[in-house]
């Protein structure tokens, strides 16, 4: 009995491992990186920008302690693109939690203010932190947990004097237009991206725009109706 528990364990472990490599990867996808590069291009940097990147944990469902890979692979994409906005003439801070208290109080009134175009934030700014002068944010890794999901498009879509509308790019994962698509796998992993694109585009000025992007990745799977 003791000797099957033990293997039930080391399965579990081995499965919570390939999880966190999974999420790990949707989360830091290195596409994401010049694809939010082409976004930019051409536009002139605009205030009051917020920019979502990993934490030091993968954002996945389940609770664990982030790995020495997890935290460098996530410092990577952060890094990269706070040097790509500086690149691009974008004034931009960083909000983590290795700022202290008084510096991120500072941040928070420059980006209000518009004395800086953006800051490029991690999970600190989930809970507790209102920035409802926040009019357009680019999220590049999310967590399907619910309540984040909340947390993180309520921070864009408060209300403030001036503000009409807000603007939401979320970079998703598809997979290789070679990859069995027939795979449940497949399914799955396609499903829990798009399936908080289509609840932000359901209620969206640009419903029908986000449905010509979203419905020929949809309908690989047979999952267009999602939105």
């Amino acid at each position: 009995m003791a000797r099957q528990t033990g293997k039930a364990s080391e399965m579990t472990l081995q499965l919570t491992g390939l999880l966190m490599r999974r999420a790990r990867l949707v989360g830091s996808a290195a596409n994401k990186l010049p694809m939010l590069q082409a976004v930019l291009t051409g536009e002139r940097p605009t205030q009051h920008t917020l920019f979502y990147c990993g934490d030091g944990a993968v954002e996945t469902d389940e609770g664990y302690d982030a790995s020495e890979e997890d935290i460098a692979q996530n410092k990577r994409q952060f890094e990269a693109v706070s040097a790509m906005l500086h690149g691009m003439s974008w004034d931009v801070s960083r909000f983590t939690s290795r700022e202290s208290r008084n510096d991120r109080d500072n941040i928070l009134e420059n980006f209000r203010l518009g004395f800086i175009d953006a800051m490029v934030a991690i999970r600190c700014l989930d809970e507790g932190i209102d920035v409802p002068t926040c009019s357009t944010a680019y999220i590049l890794a999310s967590s399907r947990d619910p309540r984040q999901f909340v947390q993180r498009r309520g921070r864009i879509l408060r209300r403030s004097p001036g503000k009409e509308c807000a603007l939401i790019h979320d970079f998703i994962v598809v997979l290789p237009q070679d990859f069995e698509r027939d795979s449940e796998y497949a399914k799955r992993l396609i499903k829990s991206e798009p399936g908080r694109v289509a609840e932000f585009s359901s209620l969206s000025e640009n419903r029908s725009e986000a449905y010509q992007i979203l419905a020929p990745v949809l309908r690989q799977y047979d999952l267009e109706h999602m939105i």
